[in-house]
């Protein structure tokens, strides 16, 4: 097995520190305006934890390439992405060229669906919208970014024989 590690880029660490302080303040309001038996201010102590906790689970801590395929591994467990890879390319652009459809937005990571010109749908799970790997599989398109992109490609190309 090939692991690879992920290097969390500017933007995921600047999106994730302000969102854990607007949530830290959220708690905070909260905690100030708790009176027994009040909803409101109960929700406000509770909510913010799940959501940062519920994205913590999601983010992207590694990536594997094994016998079985290509995986992406988050704390809540490890995803394959593909069996099988057709092609494989660094897009330095293709992090300020997607567009959301659905999934997160850069708490701890960009994951989920993305539109992304020219490949179309494509699933996420970068860290570094500056050094993104877009590849093509048997799931369809799939975007990851590696610390090492190029140590990565050319890891993806040994193990699914992608032409150079």
């Amino acid at each position: 097995m090939k692991t690879f590690d992920v290097h969390y880029g500017g933007l995921v660490k600047g999106i994730t520190a302000v969102t854990v302080v607007l949530l830290l303040g959220v708690v905070v309001t909260g905690v100030l305006r708790y009176r027994d038996g009040a909803l409101e201010p109960l929700l406000m102590i509770v909510l913010p934890p799940v959501v940062l906790l519920a994205a913590a689970l999601f983010t992207v801590r590694r990536y594997e390439i094994d016998d079985d395929g290509l995986h992406v591994v988050r704390p809540i467990g490890r995803l394959r992405i593909a069996r099988a890879v057709t092609s494989v390319a660094v897009d330095d652009a293709a992090g300020r060229r997607a567009v959301r459809t659905f999934g997160n937005g850069g708490l701890f990571s960009f994951n989920g669906w993305y539109w992304l010109p020219p490949y179309g749908h494509c699933r996420f799970w970068v860290t570094d919208t500056r050094h993104v790997v877009v590849l093509r599989g048997d799931r369809g398109c799939a975007a990851v970014s590696p610390a090492q992109c190029g140590a990565f490609v050319a890891a993806v190309k040994r193990r699914f024989g992608v032409a150079a």
